[in-house]
């Protein structure tokens, strides 16, 4: 990555991380690894399936622990194409970026913002120490047959683990799931200022925070 400004940074670095771990479709057992090394050096619960989903929880902060719990999922795959003359590896080799004006592009080959943007977003959250946020969930998955049963499965286990006691209704909207799927994202290049407005409301939808200030 080109020695320059980006913002918000955590993000950027963390996608920088995440480009450096090869993972095709149906051949993601590098960065199924990755995220759960990730997930259980900050202390979180860290978990895979038995489709290779990984699924990490991150606890609320003192006090809010009655907010919604907010789910954010991304696929942990990336279109893996490169030019006719580029000689890479996708088993073995580490994405390699640039900037363009505003833009982030690959050498020659794809990029993998879909989805390792969402990836980034999502683990500068969880590393986090600064933002008051409510019970929260990271679901990465398993792209695979290119089905989604895994995160309606992980919303069932999710109720299971919290069930209400006995005669207490379930209130309506108690989870919230965000997919991840940037604006102004394909797989040839990432617009950099995008990025800023996006985190900024995903770190703030949850928690009631004035976006306007």
């Amino acid at each position: 990555m080109n020695e320059i400004e980006l913002k918000p940074a955590s993000v950027f670095e963390c996608f920088a991380k995440v480009n450096q771990v090869p993972r095709p479709s149906k051949k993601e057992e590098q960065m199924i690894q990755f995220l759960l090394d990730f997930g259980k050096s900050l202390g979180l619960e860290s978990v895979c399936d038995e489709t290779g989903n990984v699924i990490i929880r991150k606890p609320a902060t003192p006090g809010m622990e009655g907010r919604k719990t907010l789910i954010l999922q991304s696929h942990m795959d990336m279109v893996c194409e490169k030019n006719a003359h580029t000689e890479f590896d996708f088993l073995k080799d580490s994405i390699q970026t640039y900037i363009e004006g505003e833009w982030m592009h690959a050498k020659g080959t794809t990029l993998g913002a879909d989805d390792g943007i969402g990836i980034a977003m999502e683990m500068a959250l969880l590393q986090s120490t600064d933002i008051p946020h409510g019970p929260g969930m990271r679901l990465y998955q398993r792209r695979g047959d290119g089905t989604y049963r895994s995160l309606r499965h992980e919303v069932r286990f999710h109720d299971r683990r919290h069930a209400h006691q006995p005669g207490q209704r379930r209130r309506r909207g108690d989870i919230r799931i965000l997919c991840r799927r940037m604006p102004h994202i394909c797989t040839a290049g990432i617009h950099t200022r995008s990025i800023t407005s996006r985190l900024f409301y995903l770190l703030t939808e949850n928690q009631g925070i004035d976006r306007r200030a």
